[in-house]
């Protein structure tokens, strides 16, 4: 599990394409599960308000 928990900001740096998620793209986690054995974290995005669900490995801490 990674360590990323609701309330967290976080900032796109490795988008796993094809995606419309875009490098530098921020947000607030809004929930952290999985999805058939995958982590999947949940953000709000600050541009637009939409909930993006991104992998673990797509964020990092902001």
């Amino acid at each position: 599990m990674s360590d990323f928990k609701p309330g967290d900001k976080v900032t796109l740096t490795n988008p796993i394409q094809p995606t419309n998620h875009k490098v530098g793209d921020s947000g607030v986690v809004t929930g952290v599960g999985t999805v058939e054995g995958v982590e999947i974290v949940q953000i709000q995005n600050d541009r637009d308000g939409s909930l993006q669900a991104v992998y673990p490995q797509e964020i990092t801490k902001s």
